[in-house]
């Protein structure tokens, strides 16, 4: 049975023999100190590419690693781009996000903010063809935070939305549309739920205490 440590090795030859591939890193539970890895963490790795495309929608490279029981392609979690999720054999979790390889060019630019979130949160380099991720490595991080409180009309605004939408489930709900009115209290209602813990867990503890990305960790930071 193949372990974390055999595919990180195994992904890692992949990328280096691979032209195209100009560097990857670890990202995740498996490069930081912060929430490290326990028992149920995925093994998440980020990287770039000239030519991301045959890599996201040919499984080949994916499925030739280790034994697998599935592999699909979808959206990272920014929306900027396109991951591989493969389960290896004993249910081992692995993601593959590409990003282009211009993305390391960033010139004189500051990071963008999401990225600069990861590296704030720790990564581990499994090839740096160019030498150019670890000149992004090496740079300060900015000192704006991800996220920002809102102002006054972004703050009604949210608030009459969750209200509109608490009386459309309700209405749903007595028809007996149970589906579609679920549906609105599980995506619409909790995330603008989370987007107010978020809002008041920064309000009363500072700008800049930590509520991740998504409502990780919530039970913890809110």
């Amino acid at each position: 049975m193949v372990t974390y440590d055999d595919l990180t090795a195994r992904l890692t030859q992949w990328a280096a023999d691979e032209p195209d591939i100009r560097a990857a890193l670890v990202l995740g539970s498996r490069a930081r100190t912060d929430h490290p890895a326990d028992a149920w963490s995925d093994l998440d790795i980020l990287v770039f590419a000239t030519e991301i495309e045959r890599f996201v929608w040919d499984s080949s490279w994916a499925t030739s690693i280790a034994p697998h029981w599935l592999t699909f392609v979808e959206r990272t979690g920014d929306g900027q781009s396109w991951e591989r999720r493969t389960l290896y054999e004993g249910g081992l979790d692995v993601d593959v996000a590409f990003f282009p390889a211009a993305a390391l060019d960033l010139g004189d630019g500051e990071l963008p903010a999401t990225f600069a979130d990861v590296m704030r949160r720790g990564v581990r380099v499994l090839i740096d063809k160019d030498g150019r991720l670890a000149g992004i490595l090496k740079r300060p991080l900015p000192t704006t935070p991800l996220n920002r409180q809102p102002d006054a009309a972004e703050f009604a605004n949210a608030v009459s939305d969750f209200w509109y939408h608490t009386l459309w489930c309700a209405k749903h709900l007595r028809r007996g549309e149970l589906w579609w009115a679920k549906s609105g209290i599980d995506m619409h209602l909790k995330g603008y739920l989370q987007r107010m813990l978020e809002w008041h867990a920064r309000a009363t503890r500072g700008d800049s205490h930590d509520t991740w990305l998504r409502g990780r960790f919530l039970e913890e930071w809110a």
